[in-house]
């Protein structure tokens, strides 16, 4: 390993403080302590089909989490129906899921009027496409956009990114 050659002897000695020091404050093993150094100072998978089954997975999670939101208040008080239609557009996507006006509109979780102004809106920034249904003439399906599809995987990105510099933080913090 080249990277290891440039280490010099002083770095050594205070990667080692490093680790003891973050080891005994978290009353764990030094090899604990370097797993989970590890986890965040290696690349992430480069493989492309792996980044978009984490994406995906991740966006799963968070519209459950978001669906959730109302119940564990006890009050229908958090909205967002764009983006909630677009999380589950994108989900459906990458589960190769039909989803029609009707299912989506009620995924949504508000009502039909509101939720078909929201469809509205994100068709006219060309985030999802309607169209007929070619087996069955009374639905309409709706799609996200390769534009929509970006939107979400860019916002789903930063969120994650964010999310590995606070534990990073306090990795950093715990030492």
């Amino acid at each position: 390993m080249t990277h290891i050659e440039r280490f010099t002897s002083q770095d050594v000695c205070r990667l080692l403080e490093l680790v003891t020091t973050a080891a005994k404050a978290r009353s764990a093993s030094v090899s604990d302590v370097i797993d989970s150094f590890q986890q965040f100072s290696l690349p992430q998978p480069s493989g492309t089909q792996s980044l978009k089954a984490s994406t995906a997975e991740f966006v799963e999670r968070m519209r459950m989490i978001r669906l959730r939101r109302n119940s564990v208040v006890g009050a229908p008080i958090f909205r967002d129906p764009a983006w909630d239609m677009l999380l589950e557009l994108f989900s459906a996507h990458h589960q190769s899921r039909r989803l029609s006006t009707s299912s989506l509109c009620y995924a949504s979780g508000v009502p039909l009027s509101t939720a078909v102004r929201q469809l509205d809106k994100l068709e006219r920034h060309a985030l999802i496409i309607r169209r007929e249904d070619q087996f069955d003439n009374r639905q309409c399906l709706v799609e996200a956009t390769a534009k929509g599809l970006e939107a979400v995987a860019t916002v789903v990105a930063e969120l994650i990114d964010n999310f590995h510099a606070v534990q990073s933080a306090s990795v950093v913090r715990d030492r």
